[in-house]
């Protein structure tokens, strides 16, 4: 049988529900870790991107939740099913919001009103604080009302009580007439009903739209005498609705501001980096002001914060990404939100055996399969000369060198660490003793006290073989496609995507019987396949976002760089070496600025993992590590565990790196050119500690 529907077609999820059953993929695991979003205070939600925050955001929208709440007792019978992923004391709120991507707003940061450069800084960001009043203002009536009015249609009155709603909607336009009253409404003028504040609102929005699309309109006189600062309408909106009973004391207003990390790209017109964070500095001032009577909540990627902002009283920061890092029952946690979005995925398809698939025990394991060892892994790329797996020196012992030759012809895992294993000790001026290295329990690495050293070689044993051959690595099965996907939804999605069309295209081609034969688990070949395409997929992602090209060139860089150090290191002295480690204080330099802002947009866009790093040397001070996404692994052929130390670097040898790519800032070339001192593979004989040493100095 062949698929024609792939049930990870749809990477993303919407900010509604028109493209997306959201209710029927919306997985509930990781509610009870960000609880704080649905209570009332500010909150920072911050993640790479993929990481789930429009999901866990989207349960604070209108239509989410009706459509949550519309599924009937029947659509409910199986465990995977809720009519409301909150518990109930997180329910009594009503939501609104704007996203500062398809809203627009953030293009109100290129809009030119004024020669005068700051005066048109700030008539540009009171522009934008009036337009998200307006936005936010205009989408609070808009929600309560479809609340109002399809509650009451369904007769679902109990919920209606449950939010604190009124189920009286002619108190909303009692509501409009007290904000139109308030001197924060005056942009309502003389509205009397919620219909006609509707369409005051609309056509405000349209003219800083229009002013967007063609910089030869004004905003008219009015609109400039009515807007007020970010956050008063809101403010003043809440307090009508209150005192015209349309909602209760209880209910909470959360207003949500999602893709925040729009707002650092630069104006086109102003040069400086802390003018072109004009329309943070709004929203760092609306938190400031710690408003009780509304709570914001805020999505963004970790390149864009609230620096003036104090984390403990104006808000409370969310972090997705270390939430995602977190262990539950020995597991990380994502591991278990991402089997659940699978089980999910599966039962809303349309596929054969779909419920079969979904009430099974393990249907990430059913459909996939078991990964093979990292020895494995390694052993099925390998030639079939044993004189290409290990690169044996002129110098060694006679004996050495048939000991490794006749590992290599047993097993080419044991000839790569036993390569390893004589450069490390001849290194050492040690003499080795080979005579029973024919037996596999006698050698050295196989012993119990050398269990961690074969244990952290593994990875680059097996790379080492593939490279030996000139192929690459394979991956497959339940636990490489978990690993993979690196603690990311959207890239394990999309691995499950290119697997699946590539099994599609290929069980296409077959005829007859063949088409009739089970499916379950995957063909590793094809699973192989399909993540090799989900690698160049994720890759490719880089040009589309904001400064692709230079972050391609970057990444490109970086990988090329480490895949060299990986290959060349035959002794594995830095079998770690698949990531970097910085200095924060040398980082932080001034002069450093461009390289830190390429690192740190590159781990926003999910492209880097950044962890804090504990360096060996205490002198170093507090240091930071990166690592290409694991996804990218079989694109930039790197090995994917991180174990032992990243390669420590002073900024000075990356930015010698970068130098050449055009990169750097003008003015922030290196004024000293260090020589680059290539690891190749072929001259095995040289000592490659020295040479690392040369490369990769450590601080002082």
């Amino acid at each position: 049988m062949s698929f024609a529907i792939n049930p990870f077609n749809t990477l993303y999820l919407t900010e509604g529900v028109g493209e997306v059953d959201i209710p029927a993929i919306f997985s509930p695991l990781l509610v009870p870790h960000v609880t704080q979003l649905y209570q009332p205070g500010n909150v920072v939600l911050r993640g790479m991107q993929g990481t789930g925050k429009t999901m866990l955001l989207s349960l604070l929208d209108t239509n989410v939740r009706l459509a949550f709440w519309s599924r009937s007792p029947q659509t409910l019978k199986d465990e995977i099913s809720t009519s409301d992923p909150l518990p109930l004391p997180l329910r009594t709120f009503v939501g609104a919001g704007i996203n500062l991507s398809s809203s627009k707003a953030f293009k109100l940061n290129e809009i030119r009103v004024s020669k005068d450069r700051e005066e048109n800084i700030q008539l540009s960001r009171a522009y934008f604080g009036d337009f998200v009043n307006t936005w936010v203002v205009r989408d609070l009536l808009m929600s309560i009302e479809t609340l109002i009015k399809e509650l009451t249609l369904s007769g679902d009155l109990a919920r209606l009580e449950e939010i604190g709603v009124t189920a009286n909607l002619d108190q909303l336009d009692v509501a409009v007439k007290l904000l139109g009253a308030d001197t924060a409404g005056q942009f309502l003028g003389r509205k009397r009903t919620a219909a006609e504040a509707r369409t005051e609102l609309k056509g405000r929005v349209e003219a800083y739209l229009q002013l967007v699309r063609d910089p030869l309109n004004s905003i008219s006189k009015k609109i400039d005498k009515s807007r007020r600062l970010l956050g008063e309408p809101i403010e003043a909106a809440t307090l009508a609705l209150r005192e015209a009973g349309v909602i209760s004391d209880r209910t909470n207003v959360i207003v949500t501001i999602d893709q925040f990390e729009q707002l650092i790209r630069r104006a086109p017109h102003d040069g400086d980096d802390q003018q072109n964070r004009r329309f943070i500095h709004e929203v760092e001032d609306l938190f400031s002001h710690r408003v009780r009577q509304v709570s914001y909540r805020v999505g963004t990627r970790p390149n864009a914060t609230l620096d003036r902002c104090d984390a403990v009283r104006d808000y409370v920061l969310v972090d997705l990404d270390q939430i995602l890092q977190r262990k539950e029952h020995g597991r990380p946690l994502f591991h278990g939100f991402a089997r659940d979005a699978f089980r999910r995925r599966i039962k809303k398809s349309d596929i054969p055996h779909a419920d079969e698939i979904a009430k099974a025990a393990a249907p990430l394991k059913d459909v996939f399969g078991k990964s093979p060892t990292v020895a494995d892994r390694g052993r099925a790329c390998a030639p079939k000369k044993p004189s290409q797996i290990v690169r044996l020196d002129k110098n060694w012992p006679a004996d050495v060198k048939a000991a490794l030759l006749m590992l290599a012809k047993k097993d080419a895992i044991a000839a790569s660490l036993g390569e390893a294993w004589v450069r490390q000790q001849s290194a050492k001026g040690i003499e080795l003793d080979v005579s029973g290295w024919d037996s596999p329990t006698e050698l050295p690495w196989e012993q119990s006290a050398k269990c961690w050293w074969k244990k952290e070689r593994l990875s680059l044993a097996a790379l080492h073989v593939a490279a030996s051959n000139a192929q690459r690595l394979v991956y497959y099965g339940e636990k490489d496609i978990l690993q993979l996907a690196g603690e990311n939804i959207v890239a394990f999605i999309c691995i499950c995507r290119e697997i699946w069309d590539c099994s599609a295209r290929h069980r296409a081609n077959k005829t007859g019987s063949q088409l009739d034969q089970e499916w379950m688990p995957f063909d590793p070949k094809r699973q192989t396949e399909g993540i090799r395409d989900a690698s160049h997929t994720w890759h490719e992602k880089l040009r589309e976002c904001p400064g692709g090209d230079s972050l391609q060139r970057f990444l490109d860089k970086l990988g090329g760089e480490l895949h060299e150090q990986l290959i060349g290191d035959r002794q594995m002295s830095y079998p770690g070496a698949n990531g970097i480690s910085l200095a924060v204080s040398d980082l932080n330099l001034d002069q450093n600025r461009d390289v830190r802002q390429l690192l740190y947009d590159a781990t926003a866009e999910c492209f880097l993992l950044q962890r804090d790093h504990t360096p060996k040397l205490l002198s170093r001070g507090k240091s930071l590590k990166w690592y290409p996404h694991p996804i990218l692994a079989p694109f930039y052929e790197l090995t994917v565990a991180h174990t032992k130390e990243p390669l420590y670097l002073n900024v000075s040898k990356l930015r010698d790196w970068l130098a050449p790519l055009g990169l750097l800032s003008p003015g922030d070339e290196p004024t000293t050119k260090t020589k680059l001192v290539r690891i190749k593979p072929k001259k095995a004989t040289q000592d490659l500690r020295q040479k690392q040493k040369t490369l990769f100095a450590k601080d002082e």
